[in-house]
C-alpha cells in the first residue's frame, strides 16, 4: 500500500543507516603511540570531525586541526591511518539497507548527510549507490542540518514539496527543523519503531 501524497523518503546517514559510535577511529592505537588518554583523543577527533560540516577538508588540513586540538604532532603514517579509518569506518546496519531497498521500488529514496571529509563522502556514495536515487552532502552544498536552507535546497533540487516527503534523522534538532518546514519528520529510534511510524502514515511494504 502506498500513501498517494508521499513521494520521497529522506534518510540521514550516521545513527540511522549506521550504528552510532563514540568515535570513528580506533583510539587505542594512538593512545599507545602517544601516551594520551583515549577519552582525550576521542574528544579531539570528534571536535575536529564535526567542526565545519559545510567545508571540504583535505587529509592534510584535517590532521593539522586534529593535531592542534590533541596537543601532539602526528607522523605521516599516523595521519594516514586515522584518515583511512575515518574514510572506511561505516558500521552499516544491513537490515536498514534491506528495508530501504524494498522502499525504493515505490518511493524516491534520498540521503541527506552532514559530512565534510571529501574522501568519506565518495566512499559513502560508492557503498550506498544501489540503494539511493540521490545523495546530498553538506560539504558539497555548503549548508548543514539543522539549517532550514539545506532542506529547501533538497526540495528545490528534487522539485518536491515538504508535505510530499518523510525525513528520518536520529538528532532531535534536525527532525524539529524539517518538521517546521512541513516534512513528515521522524526521530529514528530503531527499525521496528520506524516501521510503526510508517504504518501511521499509510506506508506498508509487503
Amino acid at each position: 500500500m502506498k500513501k498517494e501524497n508521499i513521494k520521497s523518503i529522506v534518510f540521514d546517514f550516521g545513527g540511522v543507516i549506521t550504528n552510532p559510535v563514540d568515535c570513528l577511529i580506533d583510539c587505542s592505537k594512538l593512545e599507545l603511540a602517544l601516551g594520551i588518554p583515549r577519552d582525550k583523543i576521542q574528544k579531539a577527533f570528534n571536535r575536529t570531525y564535526f567542526l565545519h560540516p559545510t567545508n571540504v577538508v583535505s587529509p592534510k588540513e584535517f590532521c593539522k586541526k586534529f593535531s592542534k586540538l590533541l596537543g601532539a604532532s602526528l607522523t605521516g603514517d599516523q595521519c594516514n591511518c586515522v584518515y583511512y579509518e575515518m574514510e572506511h569506518s561505516f558500521n552499516i546496519k544491513p537490515e536498514i539497507l534491506e528495508y530501504i531497498q524494498s522502499l525504493k521500488q515505490e518511493y524516491r529514496i534520498i540521503l541527506l548527510s552532514n559530512i565534510y571529509i571529501i574522501e568519506r563522502t565518495r566512499a559513502i556514495e560508492k557503498r550506498l549507490a544501489p540503494y539511493f536515487h540521490a545523495m546530498y552532502f553538506s560539504n558539497r552544498i555548503g549548508l548543514a542540518k539543522p539549517d532550514p536552507k539545506i532542506f529547501q535546497f533538497l526540495l528545490d533540487k528534487e522539485r518536491l514539496q515538504a508535505a510530499d516527503c518523510i525525513f528520518i534523522d536520529d538528532k532531535k534538532e534536525n527532525v524539529k527543523a524539517a518538521r517546521s518546514l512541513g516534512f513528515h519528520a521522524i526521530e529514528f529510534k530503531g527499525l521496528d519503531e520506524l516501521k510503526r511510524s510508517f504504518d501511521k502514515l499509510g506506508i506498508k511494504i509487503e
